[in-house]
């Protein structure tokens, strides 16, 4: 990773394609590379969103987005879409942001990226449904 390199992981609507890729990474030049990273996946079908929770034994698959800024203003953004504020602990954000390793499809090395992970207690609440695959699908344009 190169220092003037902001890497992300995304496995959902930030995907390509997905609903928020363009409003919130459009305006920045990047190279997607399709990718998985470890955790566990699950969906939440009445909201049209999935979220990962830490899982060493698990696969999540989706995209490394490797942006070529360090711009704060791209992380912030990113942060207040995802409900992620840095000063909260874990538990009491939507989601949390963690430095995760990532591995690029038939690559051995990883690379480190932030990823959006969602306290287990989340899950429950609002009754994620495995995604046993670890593939979530972006849902239909209508």
């Amino acid at each position: 990773m190169s220092s003037s390199t902001l890497n992300v992981f995304v496995y959902g609507t930030l995907q390509p394609g997905g609903r928020f890729h363009d409003e919130f990474c459009s305006a920045y030049q990047y190279r997607a590379s399709r990718a998985w990273t470890r955790g566990r996946l699950y969906n939440f079908p009445e909201r049209g969103f999935p979220a990962a929770v830490e899982d060493p034994a698990q696969q999540v698959y989706g995209h490394l987005l490797s942006f070529k800024t360090t711009s704060p203003e791209l992380l912030d953004s990113l942060d207040a879409l995802e409900g992620y504020y840095p000063d909260r602990r874990k538990a009491d954000n939507f989601y949390y942001r963690l430095e995760v390793d990532v591995y690029i499809e038939d690559a051995t090395t990883p690379i480190i990226a932030w990823c959006y992970f969602m306290p287990a207690a989340n899950i429950h609440l609002y009754r994620g449904e495995e995604v046993p695959s670890g593939r979530w699908s972006l849902p239909a344009v209508t």
